[in-house]
């Protein structure tokens, strides 16, 4: 009945304290409306009519305000705690008592309602609520730390997000990987669980103002969240949680030498001439593969040179040597990851996970992507081998062991590579060019050049020429195949041409003419 209106302390963007009247006196009045709009600035108050005040308050802000009644100065004097108060000594006493000025502001202070004892206030809690938090939510850099062995993983990061308007934070990991069932014809690419992958985060924020929103708005997810961007990793692969286990040794099925072929065509000189180069081995492994997870690699395993440390065993590492049956002076390189051009990673100070003398041993590593093969159901990695510039022009069918391990580049030191599984000597092809010039007559003069050793029968027949041309019989011969028949049904036409062997510019050459014979339909 005393309350001549309503008094506000904290109001946003208001005075410390703000009054305003209710409209007529009691018992005609009647109470205001309070209005909350986005935005900042003081409160408006809309006069007796509308009787509404307005609060600006940015979107996700709360703001506690205390209400309580205001009195007029002269009603102060109907609450016995204020006579108490004035009727006392240190209100009234001339010397010690409170000044005048004291004293008035008092009593304006009790009349606008600040004083708890006379009109006791209660906080009002503002609420600007938002469906959806403000800004969408990024993940930062992140971290993983694991142990040995362990089947889980510590992931360290930020994310960076509204935190006024978000409640929560979800962070959703996405990855594929692939799955090698031996009972399968192939393997599939799946999104399972990993040993090992590389997993893509997204953050999800949810609004903190959810129980400020209906039941029809808040059980719709995409209403009261807002989704941030993916975040792939500095690569943009997905980031890789390491493997905590050394893969499994590989097992080899065989090898094949591999090459490949140029061709050069002069249309003026009627000349065709094709160079066999050497490429290297193709290796085919059993499956399943990807024992420790994605980006599983084989390793060709290298011998580390100088490195100190024990004496690296032979089965341990790869192996190159000349052909016995040949006197082949080529120098013998120490094969480094540089020697194969073609390998997707190289590595150094890899630890083995043979022990050598009770010690452990690093090596260096060329690794290579498998491939699966649908015709043999087997996996295949090409492995190039580039000798060196001098070694490729002179080495004639070179041995190469190789020493092979499967290779998770993404694994906590010292757990990269398997075990060592040692394959058998596989032979590199030499690199024989080819020249066939057409001869005015329609005749084909043929000439072949390209590295060459002498063996015990030409040790027997002298060196040089003499020695190079006992060591092998060159001949060539005419094939034909149908076009709908395979690569493999070439049949000879014509009796072969034995080509001699001649010196030129410091090497030999392979020369004969040949007659080519007139297809069957042709008159």
């Amino acid at each position: 009945m005393l309350a001549r209106g309503v008094s506000f302390r904290g109001l946003p963007g208001g005075k410390p304290t703000e009054t305003y009247a209710f409209p007529g006196p009691w018992p005609q009045a009647r109470p205001l409306r309070l209005r909350i709009e986005e935005g900042n600035g003081p409160p408006v108050w809309r006069g007796l009519v509308d009787r509404e005040l307005t609060v600006f308050l940015p979107k996700a802000t709360f703001a506690t305000v205390r209400m309580s009644c205001h009195v007029h100065r002269d009603d102060l004097t109907t609450f016995h705690q204020w006579r108490l108060l004035t009727g006392s000594t240190r209100w009234n006493d001339p010397t010690t008592g409170l000044p005048p000025q004291k004293r008035e502001e008092l009593t304006d202070a009790a009349a606008d309602g600040e004083n708890w004892l006379l009109t006791p206030w209660v906080e009002l809690t503002l609420v600007h609520a938002v469906e959806k938090p403000l800004e969408r939510p990024v993940i930062g850099d992140l971290t993983f730390r694991r142990r040995a062995e362990e089947t889980f993983v510590y992931l360290g990061g930020s994310v960076r997000n509204h935190a006024r308007s978000t409640g929560r934070v979800d962070v959703d990991a996405t990855w594929q990987e692939w799955i090698d069932d031996v009972t399968q014809d192939a393997p599939e690419r799946v999104t399972v669980h990993a040993h090992v992958g590389d997993f893509t985060y997204t953050p999800t924020a949810t609004t903190r103002f959810r129980e400020y929103f209906h039941p029809d708005i808040t059980r719709r997810t995409e209403l009261i969240t807002r989704r941030g961007p993916d975040n792939p990793g500095p690569t943009g692969q997905g980031w890789s949680v390491p493997s905590t286990r050394r893969p499994e040794p590989p097992e080899l099925s065989h090898l094949v030498p591999t090459s490949t072929w140029e061709r050069e065509v002069d249309h003026e000189r009627h000349r065709v001439t094709r160079t066999r180069h050497r490429a290297g081995v193709r290796a085919y492994l059993k499956r399943p593969w990807y024992s420790s997870g994605d980006d599983e690699m084989l390793a060709v395993v290298l011998d580390p040179g100088a490195a100190p440390g024990p004496y690296l065993p032979d089965h341990l590492v790869n192996r190159y040597a000349r052909d016995p049956l040949w006197s082949d002076a080529t120098a013998s390189p120490l094969l480094t990851p540089a020697n194969f051009p073609n390998a997707a990673a190289t590595a150094t100070d890899r630890a083995l996970a043979e022990l050598v003398d009770g010690r452990q041993v690093t090596a260096a590593v060329a690794a290579f992507t498998p491939r699966y093969d649908e015709s043999l159901r087997l996996w295949y990695c090409d492995i190039d081998v580039s000798l060196g510039e001098l070694a490729d022009d002179t080495a004639y069918f070179p041995y190469l062991r190789l020493a092979l391990a499967r290779y998770q580049p993404h694994s906590i030191d010292p757990l990269h590579l398997s075990k060592v599984t040692t394959a058998e000597f596989t032979q590199l092809v030499p690199r024989p060019t080819a020249t066939g010039t057409t001869t005015p007559d329609g005749k084909i003069q043929l000439e072949l050049t390209g590295p060459v050793a002498t063996n015990s029968l030409g040790e027997r027949a002298g060196a040089g020429l003499p020695g190079v041309a006992a060591s092998r019989r060159v001949r060539a011969t005419f094939q034909r195949r149908e076009l709908a028949a395979s690569d493999l049904a070439w049949t000879d036409v014509g009796p072969p041409v034995e080509l001699g062997c001649a010196a030129r510019d410091g090497g030999f050459v392979w020369t004969g003419l040949l007659t080519p014979r007139p297809h069957p339909w042709r008159r």
